[in-house]
């Protein structure tokens, strides 16, 4: 099995996939920015309930990011502790792509899901991906601006993510705009995890750093 670990946003999760990308366990810590003491312990559960065994374990799979740095490092710092401890390999997976794929999972449709993490006051990052969930741009940082919302216009769009309602508070009145506000989650990153453990994408886990992204550079006339 894998293990597969959230942290980038403001709650931690922790799910258990299968080599076929099904997820057996799922747990997810709903107290906001605990990663540093929940997290150990819903590992350690884990194991205490013959969930896991060491020797069944065959890899650690984390979000790379972007997302909360103190989040990153910790989910970073255990992973790679598990990793040396076992002798396993590091699995770096996408939670844009896992937030977009939860939206479908919840039977919202539309052309194009914008996946997107909260970066403070009208700042976001955020990665687009077509109707069967491929890559459509690279992760980028956005603002809520006017040109934002006139690149959108005459297309189904969903935006998911924990920024989708700040999204939604700044965005144009459009019909064809849907919002789901969410946050990465482990479960659905276990179909991500298994392709790169079949397919041996794995990391360097000694030089591994998260995927912060660059800082934002302020412009003039967002509004």
């Amino acid at each position: 099995m894998i293990l597969v670990i959230e942290t980038s946003t403001e709650i931690c999760s922790v799910a258990l996939a299968g080599l076929d990308g099904v997820c057996m366990y799922d747990v997810i810590s709903e107290e906001s920015f605990a990663h540093a003491e929940s997290l150990p312990l819903m590992v350690e559960k884990i194991i205490k309930d013959d969930l896991l065994t060491i020797p069944e374990l065959k890899a650690v799979a984390i979000n790379a990011g972007p997302g909360s740095y103190t989040g990153l490092r910790i989910a970073t710092s255990l992973a790679k502790g598990l990793c040396y401890a076992g002798g396993i390999p590091l699995i770096a997976v996408n939670g844009m792509l896992g937030m977009a794929k939860e939206a479908g999972y919840n039977k919202i449709s539309g052309e194009i899901f914008i996946s997107n993490i909260d970066a403070r006051r009208d700042e976001f990052y955020c990665q687009e991906f077509q109707l069967d969930f491929s890559e459509k741009s690279d992760i980028h940082p956005e603002f809520t601006s006017v040109d934002f919302y006139k690149k959108h216009l005459g297309h189904k769009v969903v935006f998911c993510g924990n920024a989708s309602s700040k999204i939604a508070e700044a965005a144009p009145e459009n019909e064809e705009f849907q919002y789901f506000q969410t946050n990465p989650k482990a479960k659905f990153l276990c179909t991500e995890a298994a392709e790169k453990f079949q397919k041996k994408e794995f990391m360097d886990t000694a030089y591994f750093e998260p995927f912060y992204l660059k800082s934002f550079i302020p412009l003039s006339g967002k509004k």
